[in-house]
């Protein structure tokens, strides 16, 4: 393998976990309560469904939150399990291969094709487009805002 040049945290950050995962969690009782009430319900004006109809409605959103509070032990369980890391190395970019995965990827400098940074509503990504597809590395992922700029000042060279 090559020198490691520059080595950079990739990793959810708790608090939000943990802030997504409760929020969900208390959507559970929330909505088996709003099952269990014999009304019926109106959503927007233009939906109108009956008691038995909204108890089922409810019970779907109950079911949803229980999935998006697996879906954030999970992640903290990955977050812990597997060590995922962006490094810069003299030939390649070294990334995570998937989000719930150890196994890393390479992508040679020398395939990447462009570098693109967007914000979409307040998120900020890096695009990184090569041979072999589109990879996609997430501000809110990285330790702070300085080091995601970072990264990205120090991947622009080596390609350039």
């Amino acid at each position: 393998m090559t020198n490691i040049e520059r080595e950079y945290e990739y990793k959810p950050k708790l608090w939000v976990l943990f802030l997504a995962g409760g929020f969900f969690a208390l959507g559970i009782p929330i909505s088996i309560y709003a099952a269990s009430e014999n009304r019926g319900l109106i959503i927007n004006g233009i939906i109108t469904l009956s008691p038995y109809q909204a108890g089922i409605f409810w019970l779907i959103i109950g079911a949803a939150c229980a999935v998006f509070v697996l879906l954030a032990v999970l992640t903290v369980a990955t977050r812990f399990v597997f060590k995922q890391r962006i490094a810069l190395s003299s030939t390649a970019l070294i990334m995570p291969k998937s989000r719930f995965s150890g196994v890393e990827k390479l992508i040679e400098y020398k395939d990447i094709n462009s570098l693109s940074v967007s914000t979409i509503q307040g998120q900020t990504f890096l695009y990184v487009l090569h041979s072999s597809g589109k990879d996609t590395i997430a501000a809110s992922m990285m330790p702070s805002r300085a080091t995601f700029d970072d990264l990205c000042e120090a991947l622009a060279k080596k390609i350039l």
